[in-house]
């Protein structure tokens, strides 16, 4: 259990403008409609990243975070070892992010209702509503 309560935390990660690691709780953010608070660092008022919610864990999306074995097969050992997946920047636009494929196998993407394959090596733009079936795990990004 403390091994799960530790990866969760690893989950909500994400960084502030100034660099400072912070955690996304939803127990804070629901009741305040959605505000995050202030950096504990530089005190600035905190930009809540996009997310994808996969099952009943949320992970931040912020540049460079990753996704493992576990996050896509529950069944799955925690492992921090090969990253199945890895949040990049666009090479023409670097503020816009996309979900890139590091495993074997493709994945079914939805937008907006039409269903597309994202092969191995590809990105999926990280955008509000867009679902990933991994194969045993289903995930919904939030922006």
């Amino acid at each position: 259990m403390a091994g799960a309560n530790m990866c969760r935390l690893r989950d909500a990660i994400f960084h502030c403008s100034c660099g400072a690691e912070n955690f996304f709780s939803i127990d804070r953010v629901q009741p305040h409609g959605g505000m995050t608070g202030n950096c504990w660092s530089c005190q600035a008022p905190l930009k809540l990243p996009a997310r994808m919610r996969m099952g009943n864990s949320i992970v931040m999306l912020d540049p460079g975070s990753q996704l493992f074995a576990h996050h896509l097969d529950k069944d799955r050992p925690t492992n921090f070892n090969q990253p199945q997946a890895e949040v990049v920047t666009h090479p023409a636009d670097a503020t816009r992010l996309g979900l890139k494929n590091l495993t074997g196998e493709s994945w079914s993407v939805t937008v907006d209702g039409t269903v597309h394959e994202v092969a191995p090596g590809r990105s999926v733009a990280v955008n509000s509503g867009t679902q990933i079936h991994f194969g045993k795990v289903n995930g919904e990004i939030r922006v």
